[in-house]
């Protein structure tokens, strides 16, 4: 399919009657009482009325979609839509009307009502659904896309894609909050869920943790679950030939790739059980197709599509597109789950399984060196530091008492810490690392420096039956967490989002690093503060509002409960005494979504 527009239908004709719209009208048959109907007009208005900010909110979607490595939706059907809408009635009478002259708000008024009609309708899709057909439907426009397109637009402002972000900031804000009310008039008004609002609610779950932090997100992740699963996403018969066209299969495997994994990081994140099993689910992963390959619907090139990938789904040609992170990232939800069922007593965990990807997927330091490019490399560098994340986990819930085991543990941290040297050595090269390097900072430099401190400390002692293993040398540790330390305070330095957190956290391991080296070790209970106790498997952990010691060693840090960091007590509160493998899950950080690049 080529990138080009397609012509959708203006905005029909209002009559001048609308304005006295009754219930015994079509409308009103749709919509319910008059009473529903107002509400959703007025909350129509409000929605539309962000329309006059057009080419910004445009601009920054697109810049935002340029610079995402795993957008829930092809990029070039969203463009398509953009370029539609750009040059619709509706659009042009928004931005027309920036004084606000009364023929302007009659004519917005209609507008709305004309959104409403089109939003109520069921949006019906069959196999022999073509893309353009696909586009038109919801040009039209409907408002879940609307949203869609304001959350894109909320998602670049906050990750400062614009120049002179701060003064844009109140309109982010402004279009988070109408693509929620966005999202909301949708499942009042369709008759049955769609795959846009899906999209919408998808991209406002990621934009959340961005505003509000994580804190809010484990009830909005339950709603999404819900609908894929009542859409059937998570069975492979709805993905058929013979009941959806391809592109749109292919686009709702990914959603639920997507969502599976999301589900699995937040069940560790917050100690709770999983929301999809495995074990209910059989959809294949997204085929490994670019864009373009994706949105083909001419018997032609359906046809050439089994010429572009192997047996096991992956492209034959070697190269990352936006279907290789979701493939990898469905992958590393299977091992997160079967974390997850072994910490809940239910089935086994094993250090021995690997991650199946086709070898120039695997990261090595050399990758720095080679010709690929600087985003796709700090890409896998983010598969790489998941994958050894949950071999942590595993290891964490393993007997700690098992020396073989604490050393594997040190040294799969220090591994990690190496990693994120190497990412944050090249941080200047593209523009990518500047804004996702502080989220690699704290959610896996931070852990696994904290980590290595605390080995460095340990076996420092003279009463300690602990070595440092083998293959780490104690001297290269300390000048790697020095190292890391420095470009800690580069990457999250003041105005980042977690500055205060990570520069009390880094002082924690300054301190005991300075201990290290002076040959002053503060106590011989520091190692017992790092041994996890049995997990009680009978409760979960539920966000609290105070920070006691640590208690047991749940996944996500035991007792610690999610706080904001403007009530975090850090005076009382010893970072290093409670296990930071995991330490980011003790406070509301703002760590999760990292641009939908790589989001753990």
């Amino acid at each position: 399919m080529s990138k080009g527009t397609v012509d959708a239908p203006a905005l029909s004709p209002v009559r001048q009657d609308t304005m006295n719209l009754s219930p015994a009208s079509d409308i009103g048959q749709l919509l319910g009482p008059a009473s529903v109907w107002d509400e959703h007009l007025t909350a129509m208005v409000e929605v539309l009325a962000q329309l006059a900010n057009w080419p910004l909110i445009e601009q920054t979607a697109r810049i935002y979609l340029s610079n995402s490595s795993v957008p829930i939706a092809p990029v070039p059907l969203t463009l398509q839509i953009m370029t539609t809408l750009r040059n619709s009635e509706l659009v042009a009478v928004h931005r027309r009307n920036v004084r606000r002259t009364d023929e302007g708000r009659v004519r917005q008024l209609h507008c709305a009502q004309e959104v409403l009609r089109n939003s109520a309708l069921d949006a019906v899709v069959t196999p022999s659904t073509t893309v353009s057909e696909f586009c038109a439907m919801y040009s039209v426009p409907r408002i879940e896309m609307i949203g869609h397109i304001y959350a894109l637009a909320a998602r670049g402002i906050c990750y400062r894609l614009v120049r002179d972000e701060h003064k844009y900031e109140s309109l982010g804000q402004e279009l988070f909050r109408c693509s929620k009310l966005a999202q909301r008039l949708a499942y009042d008004l369709a008759p049955r869920p769609t795959d846009v609002m899906i999209w919408l609610a998808h991209e406002n779950l990621q934009t959340l943790t961005l505003i509000e932090g994580d804190a809010s997100v484990w009830r909005r992740l339950g709603d999404i679950a819900n609908e894929v699963l009542a859409l059937g996403f998570h069975r492979e018969a709805t993905h058929l030939a013979s009941s959806v066209p391809f592109f749109l299969a292919e686009i709702r495997r990914r959603v639920f790739c997507s969502v599976y994994q999301y589900d699995k990081s937040y069940a560790i994140l917050f100690d709770r059980p999983p929301r999809i099993a495995s074990r209910y689910a059989d959809c294949k992963p997204p085929l490994d197709l670019t864009d373009e390959q994706v949105l083909a619907d001419t018997p032609d090139a359906l046809d050439m599509i089994k010429s572009y990938i192997d047996e096991d789904g992956w492209n034959v040609r070697k190269g990352f597109r936006s279907t290789t992170w979701a493939r990898i990232r469905y992958s590393l939800g299977a091992f997160r789950e079967e974390l997850v069922e072994h910490y809940l007593g239910t089935g086994p965990a094993s250090t021995d399984e690997v991650l199946d990807l086709p070898k120039y997927m695997h990261y090595t330091r050399e990758l720095w060196q080679s010709d690929i490019p600087v985003c796709d490399i700090f890409m896998l560098g983010g598969v790489h530091l998941s994958y050894m994340k949950v071999e942590l986990y595993i290891r964490r819930l393993m007997n700690r008492n098992d020396s073989k085991n604490l050393s594997c543990f040190w040294e799969v941290s220090a591994r990690m810490l190496d990693c994120v040297l190497q990412m944050g050595n090249v941080r200047d090269k593209d523009q990518c690392l500047l804004r996702d390097l502080p989220a690699i900072m704290y959610c896996y430099g931070l852990p696994s420096a904290a980590t290595v401190a605390a080995a460095l400390l340990e076996t420092s002692k003279a009463s300690s039956s602990h070595r440092l293993p083998t293959g780490l040398d104690r001297a290269a540790l300390v000048r790697k967490l020095s190292v890391f330390l420095n470009d800690l305070d580069d990457v999250c330095g003041p105005g980042s989002l977690n500055h205060e957190y990570c520069t009390q956290a880094a002082k924690a391991i300054s301190t005991t690093l300075d201990s290290v080296l002076n040959g002053t070790v503060a106590s011989d209970d520091f190692a017992a503060a790092l041994t996890p106790a049995t997990p009680d498997v009978g409760s979960y952990a539920t966000p609290t509002s105070a920070l006691p010691a640590l208690a047991n060693d749940k996944l996500s840090g035991g007792g610690l409960g999610l706080n904001d960091l403007s009530t975090f007590d850090f005076s009382n509160f010893d970072l290093l005494s409670a296990d930071l493998t995991d330490w980011n899950a003790d406070v509301n950080m703002n760590w999760y979504s990292v641009d939908g690049q790589w989001d753990i």
